[in-house]
């Protein structure tokens, strides 16, 4: 893959994920959490069996049980964050699943027993001050749904950590797409069962 392209990718999807927040709030307004939650992530699996049809392909009993772990964290993570936005803002719940960097820098911490070096920290603080400056348009309040959304940045932080270790020894395209597989087979099982 050359930068640019990879650059793009990344706009993308930066792109999409700032505006799912919005696209999810209005979802609510009509649609259970898990339903909102199904949908993104079958959405998500027919997006990437039409884009990387090889990688679905290309299947072992370890990436299923490494899709069947991540599955579950991001079944939990998006619940959370669609069950935060009943009940809080979209500016809020952005900035709170934002504070995920610091999520990441601590959990590492602790995982290799290690203080996060001047530059990990100085960026963390200027991050997340800079977050707060874009997105707060009002006081922040720690309501349920507040506290719902920064779970969220907590388990995509231990997501993020486990994917990094599994993406060593797996490709990345299998692990995305079994990982879309998990989460949709979470969602629906999470449907039967709750709703």
């Amino acid at each position: 893959m050359t930068r640019t392209k990879a650059f793009l990718l990344m706009l993308i999807v930066t792109a999409g994920w700032g505006a799912s927040y919005m696209w999810m709030k209005i979802a609510l307004t009509g649609v259970h959490p898990l339903m909102v939650v199904g949908l993104c992530f079958m959405i998500a699996f027919i997006a990437m069996a039409i884009v990387f049809p090889k990688a679905l392909m290309k299947t072992t009993k370890r990436d299923c049980g490494i899709s069947f772990v991540l599955g579950l964290l991001l079944f939990l993570l998006f619940t959370s964050v669609v069950v935060g936005l009943k009940t809080t803002s979209a500016s809020t719940a952005g900035f709170l699943t934002s504070t995920t960097a610091i999520f990441v820098a601590i959990f590492d911490a602790i995982l290799h027993r290690r203080w996060p070096g001047r530059l990990t920290v100085v960026t963390t603080v200027t991050v997340i001050v800079g977050l707060y400056l874009l997105t707060a348009s009002g006081p922040m309040v720690l309501n349920r749904g507040a506290l719902f959304c920064l779970g969220t940045a907590a388990l995509y932080a231990v997501y993020i950590l486990l994917s990094d270790h599994w993406a060593k020894k797996t490709s990345g395209h299998t692990q995305g797409q079994h990982s879309a597989t998990g989460r949709g087979w979470w969602t629906w099982d999470g449907n039967r069962l709750l709703v």
